[in-house]
């Protein structure tokens, strides 16, 4: 089984849950900051194809091979436990959006390494990907869009249902030959298309 995670985090999520009965080929965990990397390899210790890829996917073929990404201060990181990286973007003001208290002075910003997706299949040699999992703050549905379906063949893909027009991206992947079923996983704050052809 090959598995592709966008926006791995700290790992210990619902991508844990959905492969830990599962034999797994390769699982690659794209997480643009390294500071959560000895957290993934601890929650994926048992899988021996591990890949851990700190970079940003993006859309767009052309764009630089580095992107400033943004993410909140220390200072501003609310009580509760959300780490400063929980809500990081390509979008400055995405975090802003969702939790006021991350004012605009303790948005912080990294330039950082980039690819397509493509270009990230195309690195690993990958045509067929059981499960791609992706929660990017923001940027699901450009990320989604820039698959080339015709050449590679995605099994199950999740994605967060939050920042984007679902009608729309619902649409387009049934054209593309994917069952979509709303609200699924844990929050409820993914959707789940399916490949039936």
């Amino acid at each position: 089984m090959n598995v592709i995670q966008i926006g791995a985090n700290r790992g210990y999520d619902d991508l844990t849950e959905l492969i830990k009965e599962k034999i797994i080929n390769k699982l690659i965990l794209v997480e643009p900051f390294e500071e959560h990397n000895k957290s993934l390899e601890a929650c994926y210790s048992s899988v021996p194809n591990l890949v851990i890829e700190n970079i940003i996917i993006h859309d767009e073929i052309n764009k630089s091979e580095s992107l400033i990404f943004y993410h909140a201060n220390d200072a501003t990181v609310p009580p509760e436990g959300m780490g400063k990286f929980e809500l990081a973007s390509l979008n400055k003001f995405h975090s802003l959006g969702i939790r006021q208290e991350y004012r605009k002075e303790g948005i912080l910003k990294r330039r950082l390494k980039s690819m397509t997706i493509n270009q990230l299949f195309e690195k690993y040699q990958l045509l067929e990907i059981d499960i791609l999992f992706i929660d990017t703050e923001g940027y699901d549905c450009k990320i989604i869009k820039s698959i080339n379906f015709e050449k590679y063949k995605i099994k199950n893909l999740f994605y967060e249902n939050l920042h984007c027009d679902i009608e729309e991206l619902q649409a387009y992947l049934e054209s593309k030959n994917y069952l979509v079923t709303r609200k699924v996983l844990t929050n409820q704050w993914m959707d789940n298309a399916k490949r039936f052809s």
